[in-house]
């Protein structure tokens, strides 16, 4: 056994009330991220949506998805700004 060699386990310790989720998944990008599909916004822009909102998207380009918010209005977000709501729709947001 070489501690050297072996690759880290990076595996995340799951507790009571919180459900193992896929990080690999949760982030959105142009393969995951569809018209019509649920998202978080993860950003804190002064003048933006507020932190954690769920919205609808409405459109999707290459980098930035425009996404409805509700009463926080429509925006153009860029892709690493958000996070793609059913698959941590389970954890509390």
């Amino acid at each position: 056994m070489n501690p050297i060699n072996d690759p880290p386990n990076t595996t995340q310790l799951v507790m009571p009330g919180m459900p193992p989720i896929n990080a690999l998944n949760t982030h959105a990008s142009l393969a995951n991220l569809m018209p019509g599909g649920k998202v978080i916004y993860s950003g804190n822009i002064a003048g933006g949506p507020r932190h954690g909102v769920h919205g609808f998207i409405r459109s999707v380009t290459n980098r930035t998805a425009v996404v409805n918010f509700g009463h926080d209005g429509t925006w153009y977000i860029p892709h690493f700004l958000l996070s793609v709501a059913s698959v941590i729709s389970g954890r509390a947001a």
